[in-house]
């Protein structure tokens, strides 16, 4: 895949040394504790909803179950 660095015709070397320059900012660096919360607080909604609706499905299903008897 075509990057921006390569695009811009930086070499590895080069594209590496931007990169710790770049995670040296304290702006940055919120930024991308930022966006990992968000990413685990995304995994963790999903999972529960994943497991509630299993949950309601299960339940629906006993539900379902009884009312034929």
């Amino acid at each position: 895949m075509t990057d921006l660095f390569t695009i811009s015709g930086y070499d590895k070397k080069k594209k590496k040394e931007v990169l710790n320059s770049w995670m040296k900012n304290p702006n940055i660096q919120k930024a991308a504790a930022h966006a990992e919360v968000r990413r685990t607080v995304q995994k963790v909604a999903v999972f529960l909803v994943k497991h509630s609706m299993t949950k309601a499905l299960e339940a629906l299903f006993i539900l379902k179950s009884f009312s034929r008897r």
